[in-house]
């Protein structure tokens, strides 16, 4: 099967001009029937455990979700103690399909860089799943999380990163240590420690690879063959780009550095 380009920004799934006929929320709800809840991150409530586990809960916490995505991770984190959870996300369609899947958390349609002009509130803790890499000014986004955070705000990033030679605009910014640390330090933030989740993420999408095969009769229920073949060449070619080391999974946990 011939690997198709797939495009995304700002945590959008940007089709090809002649598939813009297929919407994001298709796109999204294939991946939420692919793994079992409304998820757009690889490794589901694993990675949310893994990733937030060490953070107390705290259901009094503010709690901002950027980049959402259609709702499962928002929904997974405030049910499950750790916050009242604001979700943000740039496309105007997921969120309208999150604010009807999921009334008890709070939706905002906003661009990264932009979001102090929606919101009001401080956030003790904000995270991101898998959106940073679609940034196209992560540097920007540093500086509007840091306007909104408090004096002792949590910042947490899991997300792909380049391990070196990894050039493609199917994940067009992927964390770059040097470069990601260098924006955290500029923006008021201090990166507190890293975590490696290259085998994670090997694992993770190879049971999506299985379960993309498994489970083609029920994704052809609300898909057609051409969506079908692009949702396994774009996640194929991620898994090919893991197994040779040029990209992996990282979890950046960043404090609010400002006095």
């Amino acid at each position: 099967m011939g690997m198709k380009k797939i495009i995304l920004k700002k945590g959008i799934i940007n089709l090809m001009p002649e598939d813009k006929e297929i919407s994001s929320v298709k796109w999204k709800k294939i991946l939420s029937l692919l793994r079992e809840g409304d998820f757009a991150h690889p490794g589901e409530e694993e990675a949310i455990e893994k990733t937030l586990g060490i953070i107390p809960k705290d259901p009094n916490r503010n709690v901002l979700d950027l980049g959402c995505g259609i709702g499962g991770t928002a929904s997974y984190v405030q049910e499950n103690g750790w916050g009242k959870v604001v979700g943000i996300d740039l496309n105007p369609e997921v969120i309208s399909y999150a604010s009807e899947k999921y009334p008890n958390v709070t939706f905002y349609q906003s661009d990264a860089a932009h979001i102090t002009e929606v919101l009001k509130d401080k956030f003790d803790l904000i995270y991101l799943f898998n959106s940073f890499y679609a940034f196209d000014d992560q540097q920007a986004a540093f500086v509007a999380m840091n306007q909104l955070a408090n004096p002792d705000s949590d910042l947490i990033i899991f997300d792909y990163i380049d391990r070196g030679g990894f050039q493609d605009s199917s994940i067009p910014f992927p964390i770059e240590l040097e470069r990601t640390t260098h924006q955290l330090t500029k923006t008021g933030w201090q990166l507190i420690d890293t975590e490696n989740l290259d085998e994670d993420y090997k694992r993770w999408y190879q049971d999506l690879m299985k379960k993309i095969e498994a489970k083609k009769e029920e994704i052809l229920q609300i898909a057609d063959q051409r969506l079908y073949d692009k949702v396994y060449d774009v996640y194929a070619y991620i898994l090919k780009e893991i197994e040779r080391g040029a990209l992996g999974g990282e979890i950046l946990r960043a404090k609010i550095s400002r006095h």
